[in-house]
């Protein structure tokens, strides 16, 4: 376990893509030709002589900028709907190039850390090939580029130079390559040729085809992480683009919302129809699985771990002080949190009507026939089901969210999944955010920094240090005291402190305080999703900051008792789709099946406090 005084050492890296205007030219002005020992201005002059700028022009007009080091930089990963975005400050010298000469810009973005002695090394002397090993290495042996380091791949939005009296600079602001596909509306008329009987990622690929940039895209998935090895397919096309329908549920008019549709929207609609998730690493568009809290604390999927073996970039799991696996990230109060906030928000909020849908691998059936939906509150709820009232204001609109619980194939379980999904989303969820300057998780080191790899939708969990260490000061905070305390202690000081207020005690009152503040409720509510995240970098250090939220997990979404852990590879079961290329499946070797471990060994302690660490 590091110390809390553990050193981290940093590094970020940015290389560029320039594609410059092949518009320009150069004026050559020749000098005048000297006759006996004068100079004649007039004679032997030739006219101008004018050539492009640009010599390499078409495909090879791309020219790489490699290594270099922002003096400020701030990278924030939203979610799955929007882009994330970036923007970076270099010195002018490392860049002095006027931006009207720009046609287009492309930015990888890497986040790592470099070994100590790599950084003592480089902090001191330059390599052969005028590298520092102090700043991080991307490349691999074989000199490609490490995609377990990149962070972000884009496109540079905004290119602007500052002189002043602090000195010159280049700012770039920018999104990732989700970007691309949510300024492009998308026609809809392309729905007419493509053929959603194929899987998703199929579906997906012909609907790439269709953009300019969508050649350049390659899509991966790992077919092992759905039943019996197939990728569901998007069979059912009512309401894909119609996510608005009548008070009835049977569907409105799409004409006004068709017309509002980007590429990104839809890619999204059709993976979450099938309960997929789309994102971007690097240049590939991923589609996986989704992930319930449950399955990644349990550690179903270890090729999906967050940690790294050290020196590797084979996932592995992390061991606890009492010797349990750890497969999500622990954050703990008084060891690697700077700062630790929980919101929850009680103001009244209309509840979409859930529609549950499970697709049938195992059935004979082809087409919608394969979908088994239920909605609640159910289509003869009329009045219940209205959320809202249409643009136009002279009808009742009802709002569907849709949910994807793949393998259940009874309709009364979906709806009783449906109903439960409905009343949670009523009472709200816990959301917060946590700040901190680590750049591990607990356990980990600068060896193998988990947070610079944090992702939207990861598991995290909060724990409180209740220990008072001897090899530093207890912490002062009067949270972390409340947490050292037993249950029935604490339950006396808060029962004394209310008699000495108020005269009176009401016993529920302080036990059920008592209770939420160390999470002894719920089993899960010291378990949050990862939302937002940040990436503040400036003059080598680094400040993580990210939001939270309790969503909605319902244990009907878990795998059957025969999904089998695949073996940690880095490869995975990874099969990628260059579009309008043959699809290239690797494979994985067989391993045991895994059998998780609980932790109720682990006092929790969370609600608006965090779980408690022993």
């Amino acid at each position: 376990m590091p110390e809390p005084t553990a050193l981290y050492y940093p590094s970020i890296v940015v290389n560029l893509r320039l594609r410059f205007d092949e518009a320009f030219q150069i004026v050559d002005l020749p000098e005048p030709i000297e006759q006996s020992g004068s100079i004649d201005a007039l004679s032997g002059v030739a006219g101008p002589t004018r050539r492009p700028l640009i010599l390499q022009q078409g495909g090879d007009n791309l020219s790489h900028i490699l290594n270099r080091v922002p003096r400020r930089a701030t990278v924030e990963l939203p979610g799955y709907r929007t882009a994330g975005k970036f923007n970076f400050q270099f010195d002018y010298k490392e860049l002095p190039i006027d931006p009207r000469l720009l046609r287009s810009i492309g930015v990888e973005i890497y986040q790592g850390a470099v070994n100590p002695e790599d950084f003592a090394t480089g902090m001191t002397s330059v390599e052969a090939d005028g590298t520092r090993r102090s700043i991080l290495n991307v490349y691999d042996a074989a000199g490609n580029p490490r995609d377990d380091l990149m962070t972000l791949a884009g496109i540079v939005d905004t290119w602007r130079m500052t002189h002043d009296s602090k000195g010159s600079y280049v700012m770039m602001e920018g999104r990732d390559l989700r970007g691309l596909f949510l300024d492009s509306p998308l026609n809809m008329k392309i729905f007419t040729e493509i053929n959603f009987d194929g899987d998703v990622s199929e579906v997906v690929a012909a609907i790439l085809e269709t953009h300019p940039a969508g050649e350049q895209m390659t899509i991966c998935t790992w077919p092992s992480e759905w039943p019996d090895g197939l990728l569901p397919s998007p069979v059912d096309k009512d309401g894909l683009t119609r996510p608005r329908q009548g008070a009835s549920g049977e569907g409105g008019s799409p004409g006004a919302e068709s017309s509002k549709v980007n590429y990104w929207d839809m890619i999204t609609k059709l993976c979450l129809l099938v309960g997929a998730i789309p994102f971007f690493r690097g240049r590939e568009l991923h589609i996986r699985k989704s992930r319930s809290i449950f399955s990644q604390r349990e550690g179903k999927d270890l090729n999906r771990s967050p940690f790294r073996a050290p020196n590797s970039q084979r996932p592995v799991s992390r061991v606890d002080d009492i010797g349990e696996d750890l497969y999500v990230r622990r954050m703990v109060y008084g060891r690697n949190i700077e700062s630790l906030t929980y919101e929850r928000k009680f103001t009244g909020t209309k509840v979409p009507v859930i529609q549950v849908t499970s697709h049938n691998q195992s059935s004979g059936v082809r087409g919608p026939g394969k979908v088994i939906q239920a909605q609640w509150p159910p289509k003869d709820k009329k009045l219940a089901r209205i959320s809202g009232v249409a643009p136009s204001g002279q009808a009742a609109q009802t709002d569907i969210v849709k949910f994807n619980k793949p393998g259940i194939r009874d309709e009364k379980q979906l709806l009783e999944i449906a109903r439960d999904l409905y009343e949670e989303i009523g009472r709200q969820e816990l959301g917060g955010s946590c700040a901190t300057k680590s750049l591990s998780s607990l356990y980990g080191s600068n060896s193998d920094p988990d947070l610079l790899r944090l992702q939207p939708g990861d598991g995290v969990e909060f724990l409180v240090d209740v220990q008072a260490l001897n090899s530093r000061s207890p912490i002062v905070s009067q949270f972390t005291d409340a947490n050292r305390n037993s249950f029935s202690e604490q339950v006396e000081i808060i029962r004394q402190d209310m008699l000495r207020k108020s005269g009176t005690v009401d016993e529920n009152l302080v036990r059920v305080l008592v209770a939420t503040g160390r999470s002894s409720i719920i089993d899960l509510l010291q378990f949050f999703r990862v939302a937002n995240i940040k990436y503040n970098w400036q003059d080598g250090k680094v400040n993580v900051t990210f939001d939270f939220q309790n969503y909605v997990v319902v244990r009907s979404d878990e795998p059957s008792d025969d999904t089998r852990d695949v073996e940690i590879d880095n490869r995975g079961v990874k099969s990628c789709r260059p579009i309008r290329r043959r699809i290239q499946a690797k494979l994985p070797r067989p391993t045991k099946k895994r059998s998780p471990r609980d932790r109720r060994s682990i006092t929790p302690a969370g609600a608006a406090p965090p779980g408690t660490f022993n």
